[in-house]
């Protein structure tokens, strides 16, 4: 017998490059041959999983006696790729769900509505089951290959918050899962390893894992929806007459379990709240949208799809301008933020409710100077307003480890409407779908604090805690690098120094180190 080689990489014999060998020859009747071939688990790349064929070509000429048929060959054996389940779904990888829906070929494609809504797929790892090919439950960190399947448990994904359960924040927007016969949602979805699909985004682009959307890397777990009510936000111009009529559902959209745009449904109905200028939502008697002057109205559109399944979509209607700039007491009655000067937060120029007081200082000393950086240690939210609403939320921000906390830069101040103190700031979260956005933050200590140190360690010890580590410069302004400390190194500092709002931890050698809490922390840690 002759066996001949292929290798992926030309004239090699590591194994790990071998593609291919071949077993030529004749056996006689009782005679046998054995090949042994060495396997190494590989990682998972590319996000697939290689399969390995054995197959027979024996008796399988064409006709002619020339060539093999290749259409005919027969197929003994197929074998996978090792992946562990607690690999598929790395903890340490930031992907996103895959929100889709049927387009009209129904091809899958991109529901760009909730997109944004969709958590990380490592946050969610109690919601996957495994089972191998057998349907046979695989135990975590077990052995799973080609052709096992992973089951997401469709009722257990929470929402970015960590806590509020993703099928009301569906339902909340207009989608639902996919609707069973029996009218409720599929429990459910099953995915065989190994066979991932595509799914086509803007201008029929395949959408693959490592792709960015809005700034979040999508991953390969694709949760399929209903896309059940569309409506938009809309502003109108100011009228003698009213021109805009809920009732009359001509700027939303309705659809049928299977994608097909239909009439306003006989059970749908809608509600109608006025929004004043600090955020607050009061029911209109009416349900009516007043076109004849300024202001701004939430309408939300209320849709029982099935009998155990109703989805909504609330709107903005602005009418002319809308509402004017919310006045904060002590403001000087024209103005969103405190007049005190950011930089002199001991200024006993006092406010409460528009009054004058000695009890608390309109900026106190503990609040972070404006232009200085803050994040927060604690899960807060982002809001339009400085009176926080659940309706306002901008952004939400979990609580997160010390290095990936969320950051912000202090622009300016103002009160809620029971005159506590809000930071105004700057979303600087480089990299992240909320970068750049504006709203008010909490300015309580126990939720956000400084991002840079103002204090001296103990020990006069720090530890590098950043994964990319942090260089030492020969300046101030951190210019002239000079060396690089890798993530865990001990480094020994003198005394801290000021530069601008932020603070530099001053080596014995007179080099310069940040004082920034995401990249290093006091002591030896």
């Amino acid at each position: 017998m002759d066996i001949s080689y292929m290798y992926l990489n030309g004239n090699t014999s590591d194994l790990q490059d071998l593609y291919e060998y071949r077993v030529m020859g004749t056996l006689q009747p009782g005679d046998s041959i054995e090949v042994n071939t060495p396997l190494k688990v590989l990682p998972r790349t590319n996000n697939s999983i290689d399969g390995m064929q054995v197959s027979d070509f024996s008796n399988q000429r064409t006709a002619d006696g020339q060539g093999w048929n290749t259409q005919e060959f027969g197929l003994l054996a197929h074998f996978g790729k090792y992946v562990s389940p607690l690999d598929y779904w790395n903890p340490e990888n930031q992907n996103v769900f895959i929100a889709t829906i049927d387009d009209s070929d129904g091809l899958p494609i991109l529901a760009k509505d909730v997109q944004d809504l969709m958590p990380i797929i490592s946050r969610n790892l109690d919601a996957f089951t495994y089972s191998n090919i057998r349907g046979e439950t695989i135990p975590a960190g077990g052995a799973a290959y080609t052709g096992s399947t992973v089951t997401i448990h469709l009722a257990k994904l929470k929402g970015l918050d960590g806590q509020t359960p993703l099928t009301d924040e569906l339902h909340n927007e207009g989608y639902a899962y996919n609707i069973l016969p029996d009218g409720t949602e599929q429990p459910t979805y099953t995915f065989t390893l190994g066979t991932g699909g595509s799914i086509f985004g803007d201008n029929g682009a395949i959408i693959m894992n490592e792709t960015k959307y809005n700034g979040r890397t999508l991953g390969d777990a694709y949760l399929y929806m209903h896309k059940l009510i569309d409506a938009k936000n809309e502003t109108y111009p100011v009228s003698s007459k009213t021109t805009w009529d809920p009732n009359a559902y001509k700027d939303v959209q309705f659809y049928d379990i299977n994608g097909k745009k239909i009439d306003k449904p006989a059970n749908a109905s809608y509600t109608v709240q006025k929004i004043d200028a600090n955020g607050t939502a009061t029911k209109v008697a009416n349900n009516e949208v007043d076109m004849t002057k300024d202001g701004v109205y939430q309408v939300t559109y209320i849709y029982p799809v099935t009998g155990s399944v109703t989805v909504k979509k609330t709107i903005t209607i602005t009418v002319g301008k809308g509402n004017p700039t919310p006045v904060v007491p002590g403001g000087g009655g024209s103005s969103s933020t405190p007049t005190t000067p950011a930089t002199t937060p001991s200024n006993n120029s006092n406010f409460s409710n528009g009054t004058k007081n000695t009890t608390e200082p309109a900026v106190p000393n503990y609040a972070a100077k404006e232009g200085a950086a803050v994040y927060a240690t604690k899960k807060i939210y982002l809001y339009k307003n400085a009176t926080f609403k659940k309706a306002q939320r901008i952004a939400t921000y979990p609580k997160a480890k010390r290095v990936n906390r969320p950051m912000f830069v202090v622009t300016d101040y103002a009160r809620s409407k029971g005159g506590v103190l809000r930071y105004k700031v700057r979303d600087v979260n480089h990299g992240s779908k909320t970068a750049g956005k504006v709203g008010y933050i909490t300015a309580n200590r126990k939720y956000v604090v400084p991002v840079y140190y103002a204090s001296m360690p103990k020990d006069k010890k720090i530890t590098v805690i950043s994964k990319k580590g942090v260089n030492a410069y020969r300046n101030v302004n951190l210019t002239k690098k000079v060396k690089h400390y890798k993530k865990g190194a001990h480094v020994k500092v003198k005394k801290i120094v000021k530069h601008n709002l932020t603070s530099r931890y001053v080596l014995s050698n007179g080099d310069y180190i940040t004082g920034n809490k995401k990249l290093i922390i006091q002591g030896n840690d």
